[in-house]
This record gives C-alpha cells, structure tokens and sequence, in this order.
C-alpha cells in the first residue's frame, strides 16, 4: 500500500465532464429543523490521466500477494476473487471488446463456488450477471446491481 501511494502523481488533473444527467431529486425535512435535498445525477468524463504502469504493477502485485495469502481458505480467496470479478465487470462493460470476458468471468466464479457459500450468496451474483447480460441495461439496472453489491460486501 505504500509502494501505491508513493506513485500518486502530484499533479492530478480534474476529469472533464462531457455530459450530465439528472436523475432523481428529492427534499427530506428533518426532525432537527434541518432540509436536505439529495440530488442523484449520472456524469460522462473524460479523463487526460493515463493509467500509470507502475501504478497497475504494484496493484497486481498487491492482489497476487493477497490471494497468495488466502490459498489455503477457498472461502475466502473464493469471496475475494469474486469480489474482483465483480469490480471488473463493473468497470469494465462498457466496451463491448472486454463484455464476453467480464461476463465469462463471473460465470465461472458462480460455478467454482465452494460448497460454504450460501445459495442466496449465489443468487445474488446471479442476478448481477442476469443484469450485466441485458444489451443495454437501464439507470435502474445499474443502481440494482450497485445495492446488490453493497449488500453482498457487507454481509460477506
């Protein structure tokens, strides 16, 4: 972690934002007296930052370490690799290059799952890859799959 935070670069530029749209508003009056007003809005951006290779390099060697560690706990490791798969379906989606891979990915990890995991566990990644298979899922369907995998971080 320190190897990472060492290649932090000093001059971070602001990404761009090529579009905006608004997508839920609401007004909540407190007990306290107090207003808050949440607003939810989908950005595109346009980044000028370039993944550092040093960067991606130490990150790898991070997680190859950390699965290294959890070889011996197949509930784990298994729970970690997802967690991965799942981050990188996520991120990575959008092009449709890398969309057999991604989806490829969290099929094997429903399929390798250890005897351990819950059939509910299962049926929550499930539904992510159910969503993440649609051509063009919704704001909807990617605000399902964001609760879908908070709730599964959480309750690991």
């Amino acid at each position: 972690m320190a190897e990472i935070k060492q290649t932090e670069v000093t001059s971070v530029s602001q990404p761009i934002v090529t579009s905006e749209k608004k997508i839920s508003e609401s007004t909540e009056k407190r007990p306290d007296g107090t207003t808050v007003k949440k607003v939810i809005t989908e950005q595109a951006v346009k980044s000028d930052n370039q993944d550092d290779p040093e960067r991606i390099a130490i990150s790898q060697s991070l997680i190859a370490a950390l699965q290294s560690r959890l070889g011996s706990d197949e509930t784990n490791l298994w729970q970690f690799n997802t967690g991965l798969s799942l981050s990188w379906a996520v991120s990575k989606l959008r092009y449709t290059n890398e969309r057999q891979r991604v989806l490829d990915s969290l099929r094997q990890q429903i399929q390798s799952a250890p005897s351990k995991i819950s059939a509910e566990y299962i049926a929550e990644i499930q539904k992510i890859l159910e969503t993440l298979e649609k051509s063009n899922p919704t704001t909807e369907d990617r605000q399902q799959i964001g609760q879908i995998m908070s709730k599964l971080f959480r309750n690991q």
